[in-house]
């Protein structure tokens, strides 16, 4: 199973949070030092479980959106 996607959105993370159960914080206001220019922001979750865990599972529920989103593109094309 392929788990990226391209160019995530905060909202499409939040969502993927909050689908798995966990509480997350929005922060639209920061910007990514790289790229200070873009109004990016950031998603903080409060658990306690690995980081890693947490980014996989994120990551699974992010492909699925994306298909779901997909699909119904395709069926209203």
């Amino acid at each position: 199973m392929k788990l990226a996607v391209p160019s995530p959105t905060v909202e499409e993370i939040v969502e993927a949070v909050e689908f798995l159960g966990y509480p997350a914080e929005v922060h639209p206001e920061k910007r990514f030092p790289a790229s200070w220019w873009a109004s990016s922001g950031y998603v903080r979750v409060d658990v306690n479980i690995p980081k890693s865990r947490l980014i996989v599972e994120v990551a699974k529920k992010l492909v699925e959106i994306r298909k779901v989103k997909s699909s119904k593109v395709a069926r209203t094309s």
